[in-house]
């Protein structure tokens, strides 16, 4: 059975790729793990490597060209499979997906990504185990997460939400996560389940009348803001004792972005509304998140890049330096993984670094909330009727209002300054 390479979701804001160039050529001998493409999206040029051994038998759009995420852009023709009968005779269009209210998947811990409108298989009658599962229709990351997930793919033959009926990544991520049996029709969610990744819910009466009024005094996303200044001259001791036993690993030394990177993540276990999707298509829901990843904004030539470290409270700040820096890099070299790009689920911008003392961010959506954090620097406190000279950090959270209020943002933020006052919590 020949694979089907698709133009693949590499970030959350992604709808079309563009192929930057084919590494491989129609004809070439490909491995598992080979790159097949450079894709270039909205944000970065990255690789498309390959899942399986064959023959590259069919470029279907070539180096130029534009595809929407999901779209056939290339046949490979697995071992022993006659390159010629593999073939296409024109380039598949995408089929529309039907419009119904959108179910949601069960995202993999490591990478959760926002759910696509997927259509319920129909159940499966003892005939359909008589099909082989790699004759069944699937795209190479669908097989590999059926695999790990023990889906058997048959069930879902013909009613992917892919081009034709290809089974795709959601189909799967939404089979695994199925609680009930799988009904014989595309299923209407009212009130989604919860996953093992994240806990959907749908607005209540009040969180409506605050998106209604919300929406109408600020469209689109409506931010509200509060800074809190927090005293980093412990902090900056405990980093400096750290990079001092740390000389003989560089990468392992921490910045103050790694502290507050660690704070933020800590912060939003304790209050983990801020951890959050505000998820708008009908029916509108939040979806707080169960794992904690954390986008960095970075600044690149041209632009803004926002890669993730993923899992953050369970890692040490030593851990977060060495990520950090390994991200940075790639991205830096244009050349970031798959998954550096999505799957944040908060996000901190730090503009320390260029002197700025305080502003506030712009969510990106559909976060919840973004961290702006500004320069520390010495200034004049009040200790105990004295005033005295502290190193201050102003830190201000975004948070969207349909989600977060205000009391309980200004929790959060009162955890977080907490937490980088008193930094011995980093590291326990």
């Amino acid at each position: 059975m020949p694979e089907e390479i698709v133009m693949p979701r590499l970030s959350d804001t992604m709808q079309v790729g563009t192929i930057a160039r084919w590494v491989k050529h129609e004809g070439d001998a490909v491995k598992t793990g080979d790159v097949l493409i450079e894709v270039e999206t909205d944000k970065a040029t990255l690789e498309l490597t390959s899942y399986h051994d064959g023959t590259l038998a069919q470029i279907v759009i070539g180096d130029g060209g534009t595809a929407p995420v999901g779209t056939i852009v290339g046949i490979l023709a697995r071992v022993g499979e006659s390159v010629a009968s593999v073939r296409i005779a024109t380039a598949p269009t995408q089929v529309p997906t039907p419009a119904v209210a959108q179910a949601p998947t069960q995202a993999t811990p490591a990478a959760p990504v926002q759910a696509q409108a997927v259509v319920a298989p129909v159940s499966a009658g003892p005939a359909a185990h008589d099909v082989p599962a790699e004759a069944v229709k699937a795209s190479p990351l669908a097989r590999v997460l059926a695999e790990q997930s023990g889906v058997d793919l048959r069930i879902l033959a013909g009613h992917g939400s892919g081009p034709g009926g290809r089974i795709v990544r959601a189909d799967v991520e939404a089979a695994a996560h199925a609680h009930a049996q799988v009904q014989p029709a595309v299923v209407p969610v009212a009130s989604p389940p919860s996953g093992d990744a994240f806990t959907d819910e749908p607005l209540n009466r009040m969180r409506q009348a605050i998106t209604r009024g919300m929406g109408i005094a600020k469209p689109g996303i409506p931010h509200i803001y509060l800074t809190v200044e927090a005293e980093m001259d412990e902090a900056l001791a405990l980093r400096q004792q750290i990079n001092d036993l740390s000389s003989a690993d560089p990468r392992a030394k921490l910045s103050v972005n790694d502290l507050v990177i660690k704070a933020s993540a800590l912060a939003l276990r304790t209050w983990p509304a801020v951890n959050a999707w505000f998820l708008d298509e009908a029916p509108a829901r939040i979806r707080t998140w169960h794992q904690v990843n954390i986008g960095v904004a970075v600044s690149v030539d041209g632009g803004l890049i926002v890669p993730v470290i993923r899992d953050v409270p369970g890692k040490s700040l030593g851990q977060i330096a060495r990520e950090t820096k390994d991200v940075y890099d790639r991205v830096r070299s244009g050349k970031p993984a798959a998954n550096d790009l999505q799957g944040a689920t908060f996000t901190v911008s730090n503009l320390g670094a260029y002197g700025t003392e305080e502003f506030a961010a712009v969510i990106a959506s559909p976060q919840a909330a973004i961290l702006a954090v500004g320069a520390a620097l010495p200034r004049a406190v009040v200790h105990d009727g004295q005033i005295v000279v502290r190193t201050t950090m102003r830190i201000t959270l975004s948070a969207d209002h349909r989600v977060v209020d205000g009391a309980y943002a200004a929790q959060f933020v009162k955890e977080l300054k907490r937490l980088l006052e008193h930094p011995i919590s980093l590291v326990l």
